[in-house]
């Protein structure tokens, strides 16, 4: 099943598309700051996003030509880097000492690149506020690393193959992930020790393991597809590990070797009855409320979905699982 999906996921990336024109001429509109073009025929063009972000300054944005770009960003500075063509414009990081984009600014937006071959993460944050929307990340240790970060946004984004996980969020609280399709990695979305974020309306699919919780509290998992994460050693779609006050609900649950667990100990202060499961839909009609397995060791525990979807939100053939094909730029 991971080749299949991931292949068409390819397959799609290199359809040729329009051509954008080398000039500088109305690419940027609605941007506050000067724009730097790096690549294309502007006879000030620079050659390499590192120089351009040497000189750019807060506010300003970095807009690159299709082309790929060998160098490993480390971005201090309130910037926007975009470019009008996720699947040609590329960002490649070696793979050999570090994350191919590094954000330590706060403020800082990355949109529409192909960013692969990160040794750590293709896109790791340390910083408040970033937005990463509209890329492609494959082909790194985690695609999108958070760290000690507040109010970021991950949407949009396509996340494939990545050898670790898709997103990885530690200690980092308030961030905002959605509308992303993550497949094929050994983990879809990880979070430990952090709080108050939301999982929202993406697409989890075909990965070893699902969602994963280490000691992550008041979050909210809400419109999810979550499906077809089944190694038989990591394979829930949910897996719950000394987290609590978390809130699940109107999700997909489908296919998964286990479709949602938890452990917590005797010993801590709270016990799993915390955590909230409503309205999701767990792999075929249920009238009766839905029992969820897990541990609080040295117990047996039970959690219950009290009002469990009839029907699954959405239209699940082969086709609408590899969804994101029909929305590439």
């Amino acid at each position: 099943m991971n080749k299949i999906i991931t292949l068409a996921v390819a397959f799609l990336l290199f359809i040729p598309f329009a051509s954008i024109n080398g000039s500088n001429i109305s690419l940027i509109k609605n941007t506050n700051g000067n724009v730097l073009y790096v690549g294309g025929s502007g006879p000030n063009n620079y050659t390499t996003i590192t120089k351009a972000l040497g000189d750019a300054s807060n506010g300003d944005t970095i807009f690159a030509y299709p082309g790929t770009y060998h160098e490993r960003l480390s971005i201090h500075k309130s910037i926007n880097l975009i470019s009008k063509n996720r699947n040609i414009t590329i960002i490649d990081g070696g793979g050999k000492t570090e994350s191919t984009i590094s954000i330590y600014g706060d403020f800082v937006t990355i949109e529409g690149f192909t960013v692969r071959n990160g040794w750590y993460a293709g896109i790791y944050i340390k910083s408040n506020y970033s937005t990463i929307t509209k890329n492609n990340l494959s082909n790194n240790d985690i695609g999108v690393a958070l760290e000690n970060s507040i109010g970021a946004r991950i949407s949009a984004n396509i996340i494939i193959s990545n050898d670790i996980e898709g997103i990885d969020i530690y200690k980092s609280n308030s961030n905002n992930l959605s509308d992303n399709f993550i497949s094929d990695n050994c983990i879809g979305v990880y979070l430990s020790g952090s709080i108050g974020n939301i999982i929202a309306n993406n697409t989890i699919i075909d990965n070893d393991g699902g969602i994963y919780f280490g000691g992550s509290n008041n979050n909210r998992i809400y419109g999810n597809d979550i499906i077809l994460n089944n190694n038989k050693t990591l394979g829930a779609g949910l897996y719950l590990e000394g987290s609590f006050y978390n809130i699940i609900h109107h999700n997909n649950f489908i296919m998964n070797y286990i479709q949602a667990t938890f452990t917590s100990s005797y010993m801590m202060r709270h016990n799993p009855y915390t955590n909230n499961w409503d309205g999701n839909y767990w792999g075929r009609p249920r009238i009766l409320p839905k029992p969820i397995v897990g541990w609080w060791a040295p117990f047996l525990w039970l959690n219950f979905d009290w009002h469990p979807a009839m029907k699954p939100y959405g239209d699940f053939t082969l086709k609408n699982m590899v969804q994101p094909m029909n929305t590439l730029e």
